[in-house]
């Protein structure tokens, strides 16, 4: 049922080149773990979704399904860089609890 409420938006006239068309579409072929289809989609609206972090959850998903590492650790790594610019370990590890 989902999969197809998500087509059916991604699919029409008003919405196919939309992001959040391209998001629907994206959905219906991730429910039916067509990952190379959903990367597709992703990819052409990934600009817009760069510090999202369900977007970038769905992202690495589907390209874990596909088997593209590569894209993944290299956006965790810069990610990762970026978030400890300014803090020092103590302070983070102190707000943060145990949890990398």
């Amino acid at each position: 049922m989902a999969q197809q409420l998500f087509q059916l938006v991604g699919a029409s006239t008003s919405e196919c080149d939309t992001i959040p068309g391209r998001q629907c579409m994206a959905s219906c072929f991730f429910l039916l773990r067509q990952f190379e289809d959903v990367l597709v989609y992703l990819k052409s609206i990934k600009p817009y979704f760069q510090n999202d972090d369900d977007f970038n959850w769905n992202h690495g998903i589907a390209c874990a399904a596909v088997g593209e590492y590569k894209d993944r650790r290299r956006r965790r790594s810069s990610r990762s860089r970026a978030r400890s610019t300014g803090r020092s370990s103590a302070t983070s590890a102190g707000s943060r609890g145990a949890t990398p």
